[in-house]
């Protein structure tokens, strides 16, 4: 994971919408790549990691 990119000022990993999936509706939103790579290797969630791919 290369978080050369990561801006040292913004303490945010990854941004989560809606994590008990009570909306109906799709979302897209637009996450730098060392966002998604946080996201995938330390959420526990199995719906946020395969959301992350």
């Amino acid at each position: 994971m290369d978080l050369n990119q990561m801006d040292p000022e913004c303490p945010i990993l990854w941004i989560r919408i809606d994590p008990d999936l009570k909306v109906i509706r799709e979302l897209q939103f637009e996450q730098a790549d060392y966002n998604w790579q946080c996201e995938l290797r330390y959420e526990r969630d199995i719906l946020s990691q395969f959301e992350a791919l």
